[in-house]
């Protein structure tokens, strides 16, 4: 049999489109929105850097930590030090002062009132020609005006340069010995230690 054609509409009329199925729908609705799992060596690799880096940051602590105890260690030594020297400073008669934060060189009143008597009794002498001594037993604080053994000569070298500061008019003179340093003031005819102006003693010029 010969077919009916298609109307003019139905040619062009849209095709419809069949809507999903209800169990379609609830296929989709059911799928997972989630990433896919990473792949196992994945999941290794992460683990080891973690621990690698947990390592190094460990490790960095501990430096830190031991090298504030090794400079705690070394701080607690270092005031150990200077308290046995002032110890000993002391048992040899000298004056416990306290050191001014500023290293003021301020004369202890006792050592300026000896070196004055020294300076009295002491002969006129021309300027260029003096002969200078520290007082280098400080037991004999009473007596060592009076007494030579009291008193120790200055090198020579350190000599000229003491008597060229004094009959120069210079206030003080800076000597250096060894590591330390000192200053004599020609005021107060006192010596200190610059790095510890109250380890002090009076000196003389004959």
């Amino acid at each position: 049999a010969v077919g009916r054609g298609a109307s003019k509409e139905a040619v062009d009329a849209p095709a419809v489109r069949k809507a999903p199925s209800t169990e379609a729908m609830a296929a989709d609705d059911s799928a997972p929105d989630e990433a896919p799992a990473p792949a196992r060596g994945a999941v290794a690799a992460a683990g080891r850097g973690g621990a690698a880096a947990a390592g190094r940051g460990g490790a960095a602590a501990k430096g830190k930590a031991k090298a504030k105890g090794k400079a705690k260690a070394k701080a607690k030594a270092k005031g150990k030090a200077k308290a046995k020297a002032k110890a000993a400073a002391l048992a040899r008669g000298a004056p416990v002062i306290k050191r001014d934060v500023k290293a003021k060189k301020i004369a202890d009143k006792g050592f300026a009132a000896l070196a004055k008597k020294a300076a009295a009794k002491a002969k006129a002498t021309a300027k260029g020609s003096g002969k200078w001594s520290f007082m280098s037993d400080l037991r004999k604080m009473k007596v060592g005006v009076n007494d030579a053994k009291a008193w120790t000569s200055y090198s020579p070298a350190i000599n000229g340069k003491i008597e060229t500061a004094y009959a120069t008019g210079k206030k003080d003179v800076l000597l250096v010995h060894g590591a330390r340093k000192y200053t004599i003031k020609f005021s107060t005819m006192v010596q200190f230690r610059n790095d510890d102006p109250s380890l002090q003693r009076p000196v003389r010029r004959v």
